[in-house]
């Protein structure tokens, strides 16, 4: 949620107060040599618990109290909403004592550091949240909110603007005491704003409403249509629902709402047999009669706090991610000349190749970016991402045919990136999708491996689904298991808008599948060249390898 008029497209900022501090210049030279000293002066400790990493100034006992919290946050969206234990990137947090602590860090509007209550910053291979204590102490509501749109994502879903927005906003009012939690504590800002509301905002208006609508980014609408979000969401989570709207039928309705041609209204009947019209009446009844259901879990608290480890942060953690940091919240270019100063100080540690392949990817410079990569990968990175990244790397600069079929060094190459990835994390999707395309152009494809894949396939967002069904597809072509090919490329065909190349690659699999199970014969490739099989169309086509 953003309720600034001034967005950063992938920052989001929450402002506490509209007077920013005064923040004089200093040079960047000065700046860099204050953020070394106040790093280190004001002895930060590093703790880690199963889902988050944490730097934090203020005292353990506390940075502990607060990572006990998320974790409990995110077992109880977890297991109300998402219920699957997908991977997820990493969670790094920077607790800052106080404000002053934290000011070479936020982000500058007109030259000057906004007085901010949070950041929440999503990258290629980690989120990263800054966060002041001085003032709000264990008001993580902005956290939460920031946290549950890093798990939408983490899941692969892509729901609309209202549900994604409406759903962060139902979860950030989460409160912990012990081991009992509650969930679904009116928002009182939104529940305010409903009751001067005349009429809520139709839903075909609040359906489609985008991050560039008047809606989302206008002073005099985006409250309502945030109320409103809220209001939809908390009905169906919390809410004493018709039997008519189920969580099948709202997913459902959310993949429809995917094509543009649809309407809101069509959606809702073919999702739910109601029309707008119905289910708008319904949100307006529980509106007017305000009373708002909450949820009570038991999440023992003891479990999260007994995995938490705690040291305190060398001066060269400190160097490498408050630098990471700097350079994430004000875009500040000086801060990859340092980084590279700081992998060359520490050239055995993979953290700032990791960072400055980040780096040269938002600067587009996809060459120093494969070789940042390639560095943190013979550092052995712990970040299941990175070996993810390197491979879809290699394969886009390769432009490669659907037939090609690796030689074996490059794909026990590719292998080893791909199964060190699920190594490290046999639920992350990303990897998951990779290995059906590392296999699906392997000499002696691991049918072990690619029974992992198809089970993977339903929890993936679309764009990671695209491509995992087109390299099954290929699978079972190669495997001359036709009907299986067909029916992965039926449920391709009903994908919401695949990319013209995938377009084009399912077309081409389909015209071989049905040339293949028809009049075409198999044969075998002459030897010298890869021993996999091809078809012999009316102009003979052989599996292509690399010269």
């Amino acid at each position: 949620m953003d309720h600034t008029p001034e967005k950063s497209s992938n920052i989001r900022i929450f402002l506490f107060q509209k007077s920013a501090l005064a923040f004089f210049g200093f040079m960047a030279a000065c700046l860099f040599a204050t953020t070394d000293a106040e790093a280190f002066v004001c002895k930060w400790i590093r703790l880690n618990s199963e889902h988050f990493e944490m730097f934090s100034s203020i005292p353990e006992r506390e940075s502990r109290d607060m990572l006990v919290q998320l974790e409990q946050f995110r077992a109880a969206v977890s297991q109300t909403f998402f219920k699957s234990d997908t991977y997820e990137k990493k969670t790094r947090m920077f607790v800052f004592a106080t404000r002053s602590q934290y000011q070479p860090y936020a982000q500058l509007y007109k030259g000057e550091p906004k007085a901010l209550r949070g950041v929440f910053i999503p990258g290629p291979f980690e989120s990263q949240v800054a966060y002041v204590y001085e003032t709000f102490g264990y008001d993580l509501s902005t956290i939460f909110h920031e946290y549950v749109h890093a798990l939408v994502a983490a899941h692969g879903l892509t729901p609309p603007t209202f549900f994604n927005e409406g759903l962060a906003m139902a979860y950030a009012t989460f409160s912990a005491s012990g081991d009992k939690v509650t969930l679904g504590k009116p928002d009182q800002e939104s529940v305010a704003v409903l009751a001067h509301m005349n009429s809520l905002i139709s839903l075909t208006t609040l359906c489609r409403v985008t991050k560039s609508s008047p809606y989302y980014n206008e002073a005099d609408k985006y409250p309502y249509f945030y109320a409103e979000s809220w209001l939809v969401m908390h009905y169906l989570i919390f809410g004493k629902k018709s039997e008519s709207i189920t969580s099948e039928g709202m997913s459902k309705f959310v993949d429809l709402l995917k094509d543009p041609k649809m309407s809101v209204n069509t959606a809702f009947k073919r999702a739910l047999g109601l029309s707008a019209q119905e289910v708008h009446d319904m949100l307006d009844e529980y509106r007017k009669k305000a009373h708002f259901m909450t949820k009570t879990l038991t999440i023992p608290a003891k479990p999260f706090r007994d995995k938490i480890t705690s040291c305190p942060a060398t001066e060269e953690e400190c160097d490498i991610e408050l630098t990471n940091l700097q350079w994430k919240s004000r875009n500040d270019e000086s801060c990859v000349a340092k980084m590279r100063l700081l992998a060359d100080q520490n050239p055995a540690n993979p953290r700032p190749y990791e960072i400055l392949a980040a780096m040269a990817l938002k600067a587009r410079q996809t060459d120093m970016e494969t070789d940042y990569l390639r560095k943190a990968v013979a550092n052995s990175t712990q970040n299941p991402l990175v070996y993810v990244w390197l491979l879809r790397q290699l394969y886009d600069k390769s432009n490669l045919p659907f037939d090609y079929i690796m030689p074996d060094d490059t794909c026990a190459e590719y292998r080893g990136y791909v199964d060190r990835a699920l190594e490290l994390a046999p639920n992350c999707l990303e990897a998951l999708e990779m290995l059906a395309h590392v296999e699906s152009q392997a000499r002696d494809m691991r049918l072990e491996k690619i029974n992992l894949i198809p089970p993977a396939i339903g929890g993936m967002g679309d764009d990671l689904k695209a491509k995992a069904l087109l390299s099954l597809g290929i699978v079972y072509y190669r495997l001359k298991d036709y009907k299986s090919a067909e029916m992965v490329l039926k449920r391709f065909d009903s994908m919401p808008k695949p990319q013209a190349a995938e377009k084009a690659t399912a077309d081409e699999l389909r015209r071989r599948i049905t040339y293949a199970a028809g009049k075409a014969s198999v044969v075998r490739i002459a030897e010298g060249s890869n021993p996999s099989y091809a078809i012999k169309p009316t102009e003979p086509t052989q599996t292509q390898t690399k010269p």
